[in-house]
């Protein structure tokens, strides 16, 4: 531990000393842009920070509208979760987590539009069977009234035979 320590003590002297001919107000513009260059490191981390939870509110929102079949609103939604994370610098598994929810919501797009085919599918088969049975009930009505015609033509032939 000493050794270590006196050659820290060491390069702080060398460090020293090679800052003796260094003008004032030099040290005062390195300390100036510095204090620049930490701000700006505050600031772009509070961006980051900010960044990454409004992404964080629009996927939220995404997850929402999905659960409510708003593709197209859920959708647009995680796009701009993905440009707020884009914009805040943050990293690449933030932004595998919006490609995620954009494939779930394509999935559940995909399913809902599958469930609605086969919905009318049923409905345009339960029409034509209903359409056949109106037809069926159709064509049987038409045949008694004719057998009944043909039953009333019979009984007039026979009363105008028996007549006779």
């Amino acid at each position: 531990f000493v050794p270590e320590a006196r050659a820290q003590v060491e390069r702080s002297a060398t460090l020293l000393e090679g800052l003796a001919d260094v003008p004032i107000h030099a040290l005062r513009e390195l300390e100036r842009v510095d204090a620049l260059v930490q701000a700006a490191a505050v600031q772009a981390e509070g961006r980051r920070r900010a960044g990454e939870a409004e992404a964080r509110r629009k996927m939220e929102e995404a997850r929402v509208a999905l659960g409510k079949d708003a593709f197209e609103q859920a959708r647009q939604l995680a796009r701009e979760a993905g440009l707020a994370l884009q914009e805040a610098g943050v990293g690449e598994q933030a932004e595998a987590e919006v490609h995620a929810l954009i494939d779930e919501i394509s999935e559940r797009e995909a399913e809902k539009v599958e469930a609605l085919i086969a919905q009318q599918k049923g409905e345009k088969r339960a029409q034509e069977e209903q359409a056949a049975r109106r037809r069926a009930e159709e064509q049987a009505r038409l045949r008694a009234e004719e057998e009944e015609a043909a039953a009333r033509a019979e009984a007039a032939a026979a009363q105008a035979h028996a007549e006779k």
